[in-house]
């Protein structure tokens, strides 16, 4: 104890921080040099005390043993030089007012000693997000229901799929149309009425969280089947077919259920620009004209991936 004290005061308060190396010669220049940057002589002084330090290599890194008879017998082992140099500079320091360790070789010292502890807590983070592939494919079956412009109600039943490019999808649809005979013109004229669209489609898909909205538009064209029904089928039905260009707005949101899996949800808006809107004889019997318009929302399943 009165010798550690001696060692502690005196002549040792006007002298640098200084330690004597010994064992493994390249481990011990090693060490020499990162302590030498940080202010730590490794110089023999005998008017000032040094730490003297063992340094060997074994299976878990570098054994570092304090053999100097003014200091308690104490045993390290650590995981490279640059830690060493951090716990060896720590044993000579005299100066308990200056920053014991300093400079970048410390933070990274630290950042070394800590990372087993830091370990766990980096694989439990949330894995960034992948970015979306260059090329992917979707499908999407869908059924819905859309009012039309002149106050009749349709059920739709779908196909569609598209073919990504970057940030465009383009694809295809295919639509079959039918006219529940509710209201509007086909109730008042008992009509029934029933049409296939082929469209053309583009969107620009967006993830929205976990969740995928995609804005598209569609150009294409569409056929029309119009027949008398209701109490004139005991006289002969009449029947009138119509075609024209179909043009659709549309906007998906895809909830994802399972890898490649989601339910597609979707409000759609339907224009025909060339339709025959008003009702027209044929064979005597007055039909239903073509909606200008219909505009609805579907339920569907969607599958999609590279």
């Amino acid at each position: 104890m009165l010798a550690l004290s001696a060692w502690t005061t005196g002549a040792a308060a006007d002298c640098p921080p200084m330690v004597s190396l010994e064992g493994d010669p390249v481990l011990t220049l090693d060490v020499q040099a990162r302590l030498a940057r940080r202010g730590v002589v490794t110089a023999a002084d005998p008017s000032c005390p040094a730490v003297t330090v063992s340094l060997s290599v074994c299976e878990a890194g570098i054994r570092m043993t304090v053999v100097d008879s003014m200091r308690p017998t104490e045993e390290r082992v650590v995981s490279d030089t640059s830690v060493a140099a951090s716990v060896i500079e720590s044993w000579a320091r005299q100066d308990i007012d200056a920053p014991l360790l300093r400079g970048p070789e410390f933070e990274s010292a630290v950042a070394f000693a800590s990372a087993e502890l830091d370990l766990e807590l980096v694989e439990l983070q949330p894995r960034p997000r992948e970015p979306a592939p260059s090329r992917y494919f979707a499908a999407t079956t869908s059924v819905g229901l859309g009012v039309a412009g002149d106050e009749s109600v349709w059920l739709d039943s779908e196909l569609r799929a598209c073919l990504g490019f970057g940030p465009l999808c383009t694809g295809a649809v295919i639509r079959g149309r039918f006219d529940l005979g509710l209201s509007g013109d086909s109730s008042q004229f008992s009509t029934e009425r029933t049409g296939l669209d082929v469209l053309l489609t583009a969107g620009v898909p967006a993830d929205v969280g976990t969740m995928e909205l995609t804005p598209s538009i569609g150009a294409g064209a569409g056929w029309l089947h119009s027949r008398s029904g209701g109490d004139r089928l005991r006289d002969g039905a009449v029947s009138r077919d119509s075609a024209g260009i179909r043009l659709e707005v549309r906007l998906d949101l895809a909830i994802p259920l399972a890898t490649h899996w989601a339910i597609s949800t979707a409000l759609q808006l339907l224009v025909s620009p060339l339709a025959h809107t008003a009702p027209g004889m044929d064979g005597g019997t007055l039909l239903a004209g073509e909606p200008r318009w219909s505009i609805g929302a579907e339920i569907g399943l969607r599958y999609g991936g590279p």
